[in-house]
Order: C-alpha cells, then sequence, then structure tokens
C-alpha cells in the first residue's frame, strides 16, 4: 500500500494522482506502517498535496515516532518548539530532540544536537532536567526495536 502510494506521487508507472497517493499513504498508516505515518506528517506539515495542517500533522509524527523514526522526532520537536499544532513546550521539544540525537544517521544526528543547543538556551536547568527525564520514560515506553 506505501508503496503505490509513493508510485501515485511520484508518478512512477501510474498516472501521477496525489488524492490516491494520500489514500495509499492513510490505508498503510491506520496499519501501523511508520513509513507512511512519517510520510503523511511531513505532507501536512509541508502542506504538500494537501492543506497545510499542523496539528494533522502531529498527530501522524507521533505515531512514528513512538516507532523510533528519528526524523518524524525532529518535526515534533520542532513544531513544539514553535508552538505550531502543538501547544508551545520547550520540555517537550527538548526531549525529541534528545530522543532524535540517538539517531544511526549521522545528519539526523547532527541536526537533533543543534535544535538541542539551540533549545536548552532558553530553558533552566530545572526544565532540562524534566525533559530529560521525560526522555528517559518515553525510551522505556516506546523501547528502540532490537536488531
Amino acid at each position: 500500500q506505501y508503496a503505490l502510494g509513493v508510485y501515485l506521487e511520484n508518478g512512477e508507472h501510474v498516472t501521477q494522482n496525489f488524492d490516491f497517493a494520500k489514500h495509499w499513504f492513510e490505508l498503510a498508516a491506520n496499519q501501523n506502517h511508520v513509513p507512511a505515518r512519517a510520510r503523511l506528517g511531513f505532507m501536512y506539515y509541508q502542506g504538500q498535496h494537501v492543506n497545510r495542517d499542523y496539528t494533522a500533522a502531529a498527530a501522524w509524527l507521533q505515531k512514528a515516532a513512538r516507532h523510533n523514526d528519528s526524523l518524524s522526532q525532529i518535526m515534533l520537536a520542532y513544531l513544539y518548539h514553535t508552538g505550531n499544532g502543538v501547544p508551545l513546550s520547550y520540555e517537550q521539544a527538548y526531549m525529541f530532540y534528545k530522543l532524535a540525537s540517538a539517531s544511526p544517521v549521522a545528519s539526523t544526528r547532527t541536526a537533533a544536537l543543534k535544535g538541542l543547543g539551540t533549545i536548552e538556551r532558553g530553558m533552566t536547568k530545572g526544565q532540562i532536567a524534566r525533559a530529560e527525564d521525560a526522555a528517559i520514560e518515553w525510551r522505556k515506553q516506546y523501547p528502540a526495536p532490537s536488531n
């Protein structure tokens, strides 16, 4: 379903159709397909082929983030940092940047560390400690898959 959505979105082997692509992404996402959830989150965040909707973006990104999708975690951090689609929360932003900083992908890890450096300048030591604790609790609730 996800692959069909990608084909429809890109016009590969089929006539390009964004509405059908979104439909197939939603079917896959509703069956717990993490890349489909992340893709829908990015689509809503960017307003790509859909009306921009930060609240919908946050909802889909949150579902992908629970499966340790580090790009979704960075996007959620940014949404909490700016208060777009979610309540403004430096602690939540810090937590998601912290989670994404463990990514095995160097560029993702670098972006997350940059976000941490930016946001912690506006936080108290107590807020940082609470955010660190929240990241620990998140990892307990949503552990990374073992290889």
